[in-house]
């Protein structure tokens, strides 16, 4: 029996090759290659391995990921066979999962080696590094896998500072080349007091980085236009038509008026967040000298008005008409709200108003959702005015919620896509099945893969659209061997034990056999029988590879139903001849098939002698067998007689000593020189020579030729059609001249047929008697019948005359001839009646070629000439100068012939001589003889061999008993010798091992006693071997093997992995988590950052978007709006909210006090002439009266004063120069009336006459 190298059995050589392990080819999840079989031996030399499932051994073949079983059958020449198992276990090189950038997605991702993953960043993000990055490993397949390129980092576009429009501010724009406003900012303009907003107030930085387009203007708020009554205006581009805001009107009363002065009391109201209107209100009185209350009205009066600022003129007049004014300013103002900006990646929807009861609402860009309030009202709470709303908004990137499946094999890849992570949207998520099942989607759906889409939604629902399908079959990892039993008595069936055959499927379920027919171990079996095994698992694939067969062998000679005939005498009359008998008949008892030999049949031709004639029936099963056995007797006359020679005859007679034969030959044939003419019968029947040779013929002499060629005038050659007529009146012609009684056959002289031809020659060959001139041709050619034939004579090949001289002698004839020839030809020669005409010989007719020697097809005149032809069986042997016959294994059928042909293989003649393919005779094969080794073979008798022939020893068998031999396989005995066959052991017994010559050698034997199945495996005992089904974490035949789960690299991100039994660990480096260490932690799950900014998660990092008016890593601290000190020349800045305004110092304006304004643009002097001074000082030039008083004069009303009565420490002389100080809250005396400066200034005060 042919056995495997495996691990049992002490025949056997080593172990069959529990686990092998290869590489996933690159850009697969699978392996293409030959699992190289293990190998075989068997003692008889011939054995044979295939795979179990019928797969090419030879050839290549692709194998998935994890552990595939592939099963191999050995089998011998006898058809015995051995099993074994090997394992192969696919890995997959796979780099850790590519990390999604910050701002960007990993599209079309898979991490097996060889595969490549393109990579892209979301819009508004700038791309640096690698955009495709393929797994490569590191030198050979051994390696490390790493990913090709560079990190890829996608980095927010952000867009330049902006510069806003004329007198508007900027908020969220950008504040240096450093804190540049990214992609999704808004960027808000707002007006400062005293303007009003005109346009789009807001642009957005773009994907590009560049800001989209607004329009914008905050334009100088209007007023009422002004009412002058008796007042002039002295200020240049004063609009008292729709003035604006900024714009300074200096006015003086007419030459009858006097401006009185106001108080500087203010009064302030605010609106309705409603009507946005204020009722104003206030109380004037008056008194009078006579004790009366004045009637007092105001301008303008109490009531409802918009914001705004209103200069109210109240008049009190008395009971004579005498009027008193006093003046005050309302303003009215609405409510407001601090400047109001969109979070981080987000806008306003609509216009956004800060007014008191306004309300705002905001969203967010594409890819983030707004957490938070959307909608915000300013409203007054408490007295501070301030936006109101439940939640500060933030826009936050938007994710899609976790993949999961209710489908076990459903694999969804990276495994960013599984729980607990929430991919970013534009994610790509590849979904796979695992275990070998078959991805199988929706019909119209083409991809595999899902996308996490700006809102928050998955594109598929990976639960209705994907399905893993079982089509895999279950995998056979045992089928029992062919099992051969026995039985002697051919009315009873035999028990067989049997093992069930065991599977293992992708779906991890178990599966059990359905044996057809349905039987169970032990059964009883009358005839060989196939069991068929059929594996079906829960979705229907079938495995029916694996059969039982069950071969019964009934151990019964066969019976002779006619035996064989009587011993033959026969008298033969050549040296073989045919014998014919009637065969005997043969049966088996239990309707095998019986197969008889022997060896001689009826017909076969025996030669002389005594054979013996051997029937024997044989059972193909058992190989048990009967025969019979008869003689066959073969005598002959004393000398048959010899075969009569060709062309000869023998002539017999009989002496004292036996019978002699001679040869002779018919006249004209002669026998070759040196073959015997005389033959003898001996005394043991044979002829010697034992044959007579042909007579063959006489060789022809050899010829000596001469061509000659005979010229005649032609006038052309249009009867060149007709030559055979014009040859035959030739060659008449020619026969009636002389020359044919020359050369006839008495003197040994011919002439061959004759040839002739019509064609031009040479001008200078003319007929007799023609002259040129009649038919000269200009290229001096003329046209000719040219008659061809050869003469000839014999060579004299006596032996008298050595062969040169006589090849002369015929030469020097035949040139005689010709002579004689050149002058007999016919000088003309007549044509036939039919043809017409004639034709002149030339006068030089004949041309002679060389004389040529012509021999026979055979010849040979190296020394003398060959004098008789070799005949059939015979060749011209030229070494020997002589005729040989055939050598044995060779004939010739034909006469005159070099050499000799040779007998098929496997053929050889009886003798020397042999005259056809039919004297080559079949040799005797081994193991069998005759007389003579060619014919009528019989096998060896008993005692007697041939070698190769030897009976197997007990323990062994083959197919015909004899060598060569194979060994008993386990289970299985034989006790005999020359077997064909071996014997099962009963029930469940089986042997220790191979060999086995007695059936006290079967046992049984528990495999599992010696516990062969390690680190918790369970064994199951087979007949002839053992059973390991491992725990899940190890593989081998003993489960010797531990799987390491961290060769596939399951731990990415760098992390360290820790190998268990059936599991593993991985220790995350910093910034992720998750049991693959595959999960990005999000630092911004707390929300970090503080008053509305907006986190950005990163590795192990986050970074803070700060709303305006905020800063720091947290964006923890208010900036002081007026820490940069914006307010110039002076002027002081106050701070309200986030916005700042400047107070200006005295002859500044501005926002922030950058214009200048000359202090006599407000036309203070009246009576004199005003001169600018440095700072915000003028001088005015007064007259004094002799009491020293300034004379009465009108000044301004922009100075706030009338008539100013100087007191007596101011008292002025005449021309003197006098500075007066007049601060903020200095009093003077004006008209016997306090008057309260409410500028800063200076007067110089000039006294004239």
């Amino acid at each position: 029996m042919s056995s495997f190298l495996r691990r049992y059995g002490s025949s056997l050589l080593g172990s069959c090759p529990s686990l092998v392990v290869e590489i996933a080819d690159r850009g697969a999840v699978s392996w293409t290659g030959q699992v190289v079989p293990p190998e075989a031996s068997d003692t008889s030399g011939h054995v044979t391995v295939k795979r179990v499932d019928g797969g090419d051994i030879s050839a290549s073949a692709t194998y998935p990921e994890g552990l595939t079983s592939i099963g191999f059958q050995a089998t011998d020449s006898s058809g015995n066979r051995a099993y074994c198992t090997a394992n192969l276990n696919v890995k997959v090189k796979r780099c850790d999962n590519l990390r999604q950038p910050e701002g960007g997605a990993v599209q079309t991702c898979t991490n097996h080696f060889g595969s490549s993953c393109n990579i892209v960043c979301n819009t508004g993000y700038q791309l640096s590094g690698s955009t495709v990055r393929t797994c490569e490993v590191a030198g050979s397949l051994g390696g490390n896998p790493y990913w090709s390129g560079t990190d890829t980092i996608c980095t927010i576009r952000r867009c330049p500072v902006v510069v806003p429009p004329v007198n508007a501010l900027p908020s969220n724009c950008g504040g240096s080349p450093g804190n540049l406003a990214a992609f999704g900012s808004v960027c808000s303009f707002y007006c400062p007091h005293g303007f009003t907003p005109n346009g789009q107030s807001t642009v957005q930085c773009q994907a590009d980085g560049t800001w989209s387009e607004a329009s914008f203007e905050c334009e100088a708020t209007s007023a009422d236009d002004i009412k002058l009554g008796n007042l002039v205006v002295s200020a240049p581009g004063c609009a008292t038509s729709d003035p604006r805001y900024g714009q300074q009107c200096v006015f003086s009363c007419e030459s009858e008026f006097t401006v009185h002065p106001i108080t500087s009391a203010q009064l302030f109201f605010y609106t309705d967040p409603l009507t946005h209107t204020a009722v104003i209100s206030w109380s004037v009185s008056a008194t009078d000298n006579d004790g009366s209350t004045p009637d007092v009205t105001c301008d303008p009066q109490e009531g409802a008005s918009s914001s705004g600022e209103y200069l109210v003129t109240c008049t009190a007049t008395d009971l004579s008409g005498n009027q008193r004014r006093c003046y005050f300013d309302v303003v009215v103002r609405d409510r407001t709200c601090p400047q109001l900006y969109s979070p981080v990646f987000g806008t306003f929807v609509g216009p956004c108003s800060n007014k008191e009861g306004s309300s705002c609402t905001m969203s967010c860009n594409e890819g983030y959702t707004l957490v938070g309030s959307a909608d915000t009202t300013c409203q007054t709470v408490n007295g501070e005015t301030k936006w109101v709303r439940d939640q500060e908004p933030i826009c936050q990137v938007v994710t899609c919620s976790s993949l999961e499946s209710s489908d076990a094999q459903l694999d969804i890849q990276p495994f960013f896509c599984q729980s607990p992570s929430e991919p970013f949207a534009g994610s790509l998520c590849d979904v796979q099945c695992t275990d070998q099942y078959t991805l199988e989607t929706q019909p119209g759906n083409t991809k595999a893969s899902v996308e996490c889409l700006s809102n928050g939604l998955w594109d598929l629902n990976v639960e209705e659209t994907y399905t893993c399908i079982d089509k895999v079959p279950p995998r056979v990892i045992y089928c029992p061997p062919p099992i051969t039993v026995t039985r002697t008595d051919v009315t009873k069936p035999v028990s067989v034990y049997f093992d069930l055959p065991f599977a293992i499927d992708n779906s991890k379920e178990a599966v059990q056999p359905v044996l057809t027919p349905s039987v169970t171990s032990p059964s009883d079996f009358d005839a060989d029988r196939t069991i068929s095994c059929l594996f079906q698992d829960s979705a229907g694939n079938q495995n029916s590879l694996c059969s039982i067969e069950i071969s019964v062998i009934d151990d019964a000679p066969p019976i002779i139903v006619r035996p064989c005939p009587a011993d033959i005498e026969v008298t033969a009359r050549g040296l073989q001849t045919a014998v014919s008998w009637e065969e005997p008949l043969f049966e088996d008892p239990g309707g095998k098939h019986v197969v008889v030999s022997n060896n001689f049949s009826p017909g076969n031709k025996f030669g002389v002698g005594n054979y013996q004639v051997e029937y024997t029936a044989t059972n193909e099963m058992t190989g048990r067998q009967t025969g019979c056995q008869f003689t066959v007797d073969v005598t002959v006359e004393a000398c048959a007689p010899l075969e009569t020679p060709a062309n000869g005859a023998l002539a017999c007679h009989e002496s004292g000593d036996g019978q002699i034969c001679v040869l002779s030959c018919q006249p004209g044939f002669r026998a070759p020189p040196t073959s015997p003419t005389s033959f003898f019968c001996d005394s043991s029947g044979k002829w010697q020579p034992p044959r007579a040779v042909d007579c063959g013929s006489r060789s022809r002499p050899p010829r000596s030729t001469l061509p000659v060629k005979a010229m005649y005038d032609a006038e052309d050659c249009s009867k060149a059609g007709q030559a055979p007529q014009i040859a035959s009146a030739f060659l008449a012609q020619l026969l009636q001249t002389q020359f044919a009684d020359l050369c006839s056959g008495s003197s040994g002289c011919s002439f061959t047929d004759i040839k002739v031809t019509c064609g031009p020659v040479s001008s200078s060959r003319m007929s007799r008697g023609r002259s040129r001139g009649k038919r000269q041709m200009e290229d001096d050619t003329i046209f000719a019948w040219q008659f061809e034939f050869e003469l000839g004579v014999s060579v004299d090949d006596s032996k008298s005359v050595s062969d040169e001289s006589a090849v002369q002698s015929a030469n020097a004839t035949l040139l005689g001839y010709a002579n004689d020839l050149e002058s007999f030809l016919p000088p003309v020669v007549e044509f036939p009646e039919d043809v017409g005409g004639n034709a002149a010989a030339f006068e030089n007719p004949l041309d002679v070629e060389t004389v040529r020697l012509t021999c026979s097809e055979v010849r040979f005149l190296t020394r003398r000439t060959l004098s008789v032809w070799p005949g059939a069986g015979s060749f011209f042997d030229d070494n020997k100068e002589k005729c040989v016959p055939c050598p044995a294994g060779s004939y010739q059928d034909k006469e005159r012939q070099t050499g000799c042909k040779l007998c098929p293989n496997g053929t050889n003649t009886n003798g020397e001589g042999a005259k056809g393919l039919d004297e080559c005779y079949e040799l005797c094969p081994p193991g069998s003889s005759s007389l003579d080794g060619l014919f009528s073979c019989g096998q060896c008798e008993v005692g007697f061999y041939q070698p190769l022939a030897e009976p197997c020893p007990s323990g062994s068998y083959s197919a015909s008993g004899l060598s060569p031999c194979t060994l008993c396989p386990q289970r299985y005995y034989q006790p005999n010798v020359g077997q064909r066959f071996c014997l099962i052991c009963d029930g469940r017994q089986t042997t220790e091992s191979a060999g086995s010559t007695s059936q006290a050698q079967c046992i049984d034997v528990d495999h599992c006693t010696s516990s062969p199945c390690l680190n918790g495996g369970s064994c199951e005992n087979l007949i002839q071997d053992y059973l390991c089904s491992c725990i899940p974490g190890f593989i081998g035949s003993n489960c010797e093997i531990e799987i390491d789960e961290c060769e596939t690299q399951p731990c990415q991100n760098g992390a360290t992995c820790l190998d268990g039994v059936n599991s593993f660990s991985c220790t995350c480096t910093e910034g992720y988590t998750g049991p693959d260490c595959s999960v990005d932690i999000n630092d911004c799950a707390q929300n970090p950052c503080l008053n509305g900014g907006t986190c950005q998660d990163g590795l192990s990092s986050f970074v803070c978007y700060c709303q305006p008016g905020f800063e720091g890593n947290l964006c923890e601290t208010q900036r002081d709006p007026c820490s940069h000190q914006p307010c110039h020349n002076g002027g002081s800045c106050e701070a309200t909210g986030h916005e700042y305004q400047c107070r200006c110092t005295t002859g500044f304006t501005g926002i922030n006090c950058t214009s200048r304004v000359p202090a006599c643009s407000r036309n203070p002097c009246n009576n004199g002439d005003c001169v600018d001074t440095e700072g915000d000082s003028y001088r005015v030039t007064v007259t004094l009266d002799s009491l020293g008083n300034i004379v009465r004069t009108k000044l301004t009303t922009a100075m706030n004063c009338s008539v100013i009565m100087v007191e007596p420490a101011h008292r002025l002389e005449k021309e003197q120069h006098v500075s007066v100080p007049l601060n903020m809250q200095e009093k003077l005396v004006v008209t016997g009336e306090p008057f309260v400066m409410m500028r800063d200034v200076r007067m110089e005060l000039l006294a004239t006459s």
